[in-house]
Formats: C-alpha cells, structure tokens, sequence
C-alpha cells in the first residue's frame, strides 16, 4: 500500500479515486464539509487531493480549513483542476502542490509519495530533539535548498520548513542549485517538477540526473 489519500470532491464524479486505486493507493471520497474534516482529523490521512470543479468557493474554503487546523496543518493538500487561472487561489487558500490535467497517469502518485515522504520527516524531526550548539551559534538543524521558479510556491515551502524550525534556502534554477549542493551545506533538496527548463533546456529531471551522477551530491 503507497499510503492513504483523502479525496475531496463536489458529487460523486470524481476519477482520481480510481486513479490513484490503480497506484495502490487507499482512497477515500468525502465532500468539503464539517464532517469531512472532523474524518481528517481522526483518521490522519497521508495525503489530502482536492479536486477543484466549478464552483471552487468550498473547496478552497476547505483547504484553508485544513491548513488553518494546527493538529492536521502539515498533511499535504494538492489541488487539481483544469482551470489554470485557479493556481494562485489554491497556493493562496494554502495548497502544497497544484496540477492542472490532463497529466501522466504516474505523475500525480509520484508528487503525492514526495510530499509524504517530506512530510514523514518533517514528523520525525519534530519528535526528536535537536541537539545546538553555544548560543550565538547556528542551530545544528538540517538545511534543506528548495528549487522552484514559482515565487508563490517556493515562498510556502519555506514557510512549512521554517516552522518547524528548520533551516531553508531557495533558488530558482539548476545551476544555482549545483552551486549551492557542492558548497557542502545541504542535507535535502526539493525540486519542482514545474521546473522551468533552462538554455540548454535541462529541467527537473535533468537536474536530478545531474545531482545522482556527481560524487559530492551523489547521496543527497
């Protein structure tokens, strides 16, 4: 089982169940409403997919809901829909990731399991003490370097790492990035598959090729 993902839908019409069942995924459909919410915060659900159908006003409103929810405000929330004006509503009202279909039957799981596993060690982290050093001193917490040419996005990510007291850094291009991993002082990175492609038209897959294949940022 990949983990379990919280569909939130107007009706009953929604495909991305189905969708995600054949990544085996567990799923469930609920409406945006008080109900649904009290089932996010009882059952915990790993990951939250909105999918936005004209009108989106609940929908939006349920998201800021969850985020707005200090006990589930870390459970990941994407928001689909074929409305590519609704972007910046859906990183406004608190959406950790936006996807505007028709897209790769593979792609959604695969953004969805990076946001779980980021969020897994977002809960580690915050279970565990952290040990600093003398006052004064840089907290010895992991730096994490966020590659994303969308301001909006990338601001979000920053604020979600630094509240839980870690440390962020963001570019907003690959060679940036290079430059930034082989200083040496990165422990994580994250990058944008809505990575913009450069000259050389490299975007994020090209950049983690690139990461895999150099010795110094090999096991990032």
């Amino acid at each position: 089982m990949s983990g379990w993902v919280l569909v939130v839908a107007e009706g009953q019409a929604s495909v991305l169940p189905g969708m995600l069942a054949e990544q085996a995924f567990k799923t469930l459909l609920g409406p945006p409403t008080r109900d649904t919410m009290e089932l996010v915060r009882r059952e915990r659900p790993d990951a939250i997919l909105i999918d936005c159908v004209p009108p989106m006003v609940s929908l939006l409103d349920f998201c800021r809901l969850v985020k707005s929810d200090l006990y589930v405000a870390e459970t990941p929330v994407v928001m689909v829909t074929a409305d590519p004006n609704c972007r910046r509503q859906a990183m406004t009202a608190g959406a950790d990731d936006f996807m505007t279909p028709p897209f790769d039957a593979h792609i959604l799981p695969t953004r969805l399991r990076a946001l779980m596993r980021f969020k897994q060690t977002i809960d580690a982290a915050t279970l565990r003490e952290v040990p600093v050093r003398e006052a004064g001193d840089v907290a010895l917490v992991p730096h994490i370097l966020i590659v994303e040419d969308d301001e909006l996005a990338r601001d979000r990510l920053v604020a979600h790492i630094e509240a839980a007291s870690w440390r962020a850094s963001d570019v907003g291009d690959a060679d940036a990035c290079l430059a930034m991993a082989l200083g040496g002082d990165v422990d994580l990175i994250i990058v944008s598959l809505d990575l913009s492609r450069d000259a050389s038209g490299h975007g994020a897959f090209e950049l983690v090729t690139r990461l895999r294949g150099t010795a110094e940022t090999r096991l990032l």
